[in-house]
């Protein structure tokens, strides 16, 4: 029978593991490789592969872009932790053209500042990238995206014989052009810089994007209108609403969520 003290002791490591696998999700999410990770956590690579061992177990796939994915789906991960500056940025400049527009009385938040908006967060990426060889990807590189998309995440075949050596070649081959160090970040990549037409990927994407502005309009003019607080809390509200728009927009790429 364990002592307090051994019941204690058990009771920290395993919280601290817990802690750990959500932090070496997390910070795969972000883009950063596995040595990364041991630095930043300061963990040995024995430690780390047993972490990477129990989120092979607890989320029953082998493959770390679909972990990503459940855990978003769990909420073990929060998708605002994902966000990038280059969004947030965007989001908080846009939030106050809105206050600004809808305090002078045009309630008509048309699709075009959505536009506006989407094509600023992905010019500034396409500003900050320090790759000159990303113009366009090869037939090849579509048909992985849209392997890895539509039929290992959609369909929910975690059968790792059917990656076969051909496309696994052609996911490193990628995840190195692209400059990242995962698949995960490799489609957002593909995402933030426009390397393949969307509808490509995603077949409703226009119809989605487009129902996802109505929602997100509606829900700004509602919110404007039906609270007394003050233009710095409404902008607050605008910008998490811009965000969330993102989000969910960026989230029909990467999982083919909707």
């Amino acid at each position: 029978m364990k002592t307090v003290k051994q019941e204690l002791e058990f009771n920290f490591k395993k919280l601290n593991l817990i802690f750990l696998e959500t932090a070496v999700l997390k910070i795969y999410a972000i883009g950063y490789s596995g040595s990364d990770i041991q630095r930043f956590l300061d963990i040995d690579e024995a430690t780390y592969k047993i972490i990477i061992n129990n989120l092979k177990i607890k989320y029953k796939t082998n493959d770390l872009y679909e972990m990503i994915y459940l855990s978003l789906k769990q909420g073990s991960l929060q998708r605002y932790d994902l966000v990038k500056e280059e969004v947030k940025k965007t989001a908080l400049k846009y939030s106050g053209i809105l206050i600004e527009g809808l305090n002078s009385g045009d309630n008509d938040i048309k699709s075009q500042i959505f536009n506006d908006y989407l094509n600023e967060i992905y010019q500034l990426f396409s500003e900050n990238t320090t790759q000159d060889n990303l113009s366009s990807l090869c037939i090849e590189d579509t048909v992985f995206f849209k392997y890895k998309i539509i039929i290992f995440l959609k369909q929910r075949k975690t059968n790792t014989s059917e990656f076969n050596h051909s496309l696994k070649i052609i996911e490193e081959e990628l995840i190195t052009k692209l400059g990242v160090n995962n698949t995960f970040n490799a489609l957002r990549r593909v995402f933030e810089l426009n390397l393949i037409e969307k509808p490509l990927i995603l077949k409703n994407y226009k119809s989605l994007n487009k129902n996802l502005q109505e929602i997100a309009s509606q829900k700004i003019i509602s919110n404007f209108f039906s609270d007394n607080s003050s233009d710095k809390k409404k902008q607050l509200i605008i910008y998490f609403d811009l965000i969330n728009y993102y989000n969910k927009l960026e989230d029909s790429f990467l999982f083919c969520s909707y």
